[in-house]
């Protein structure tokens, strides 16, 4: 009997993956038009999900991937802040082999 393992969809490269190995992000409760990392995944509210690949941050910013994920036209990602987020919030992470093929 296998287990059933939760899968997201990056907001990046779109790949749909085990949500372990993604990271999740919300929408600032202070400031809607913003986005925080959200870790232990205990925020409300809709979530969006990226790999903890710059590539993919760069991705996402290009293509309105968060703006998608909210459903909502206010949501401002600057690059430069999403990849500094991303750092501070994962500072040693890697994507899984399957990712980096794709």
């Amino acid at each position: 009997m296998t287990t059933h393992r939760p899968q997201r969809t990056c907001v990046g490269c779109r790949l749909v993956t085990d949500q372990e190995v993604l990271l999740r992000w919300i929408e600032d409760p202070q400031d809607p038009s913003r986005i925080l990392p959200d870790p232990k995944r205990r925020g409300t509210g809709r979530g969006a999900w990226l790999h903890p690949d710059p590539e993919c941050a760069r991705l996402a910013v290009r293509r309105g991937g968060f703006a998608r994920a909210y459903r909502s036209s206010r949501i401002r990602v600057e690059l430069d802040e999403l990849l500094a987020a991303l750092n501070k919030a994962l500072p040693n992470a890697s994507c899984p082999p399957e990712h980096l093929q794709t």
